[in-house]
């Protein structure tokens, strides 16, 4: 009996262990698809230098992620560019420029806007 007993809680331990692997292993990719660029310099605290994740994050339109990007950094108050489904970009970069990429429905995407 103690055998038979033995091997069932060694099944249920390894089942366990199965799961908790596949688990861990779901959040970290879902950790990776969810941001895609980097926070350099954190718009947090320093929402006039940027990036603005926020934007993404809060399901913003282009609009008004646009306005609120203005808000906070007033030298990109005339150059905050929002970017429609086939526009051509310039790629050239431009530290007083924010390109705002939304998608069909108007509504901000990945990459996250900041400078350039």
């Amino acid at each position: 009996m103690t055998n038979y007993a033995a091997m069932v809680a060694a099944v249920v331990l390894m089942m366990a262990a199965a799961i908790a692997v596949v688990e861990m292993n779901g959040r970290s990719q879902q950790a990776e698809v969810r941001l895609q660029t980097p926070m350099i310099g954190g718009s947090m605290m320093y929402r006039r230098e940027g990036p603005w994740p926020e934007c993404i994050f809060r399901h913003m339109t282009g609009e008004d992620c646009a306005k609120f990007i203005k808000t906070g950094a007033e030298d990109v108050r005339d150059n905050v560019i929002i970017v429609e489904p086939g526009d051509v970009v310039d790629e050239t970069f431009d530290e007083t420029r924010v390109l705002v990429y939304v998608d069909e429905y108007g509504y901000c995407i990945e990459p996250i806007p900041g400078r350039g």
